[in-house]
């Protein structure tokens, strides 16, 4: 995977065209709308530890796989997680015994 020098990390269209050749490497059939869904995951994600979990304390799997489960929301921020479910299904994950 490609991935995106200093200078163009805060670009959306080099974000973009990333998630796409990702998702073209994945095999995704169409991965212009799979870079725009692994998008939306990523800013839900990175919205949510912000408010969420700044010092990054939680399971990095188990917040992965809530990423990849989740329901993502209309929120006052954009698109993103809902705070209290995301959390409580990152317990859920953790608690799992595989």
């Amino acid at each position: 995977m490609t991935l995106l020098p200093a200078e163009h990390r805060e670009d959306p269209r080099a974000q973009a065209q990333v998630l796409q050749a990702y998702a073209k490497d994945a095999g995704f059939a169409d991965e212009v709308m799979a870079g725009a869904a692994l998008h939306a995951r990523i800013t839900g994600l990175a919205k949510w530890t912000v408010s969420h979990d700044p010092h990054r304390q939680s399971n990095p799997e188990a917040v992965m796989e809530a990423a990849v489960r989740n329901p993502l929301i209309e929120t006052d921020n954009g698109i993103g997680f809902e705070g209290a479910a995301f959390q409580e299904m990152i317990l859920f994950i953790e608690d799992l015994p595989w």
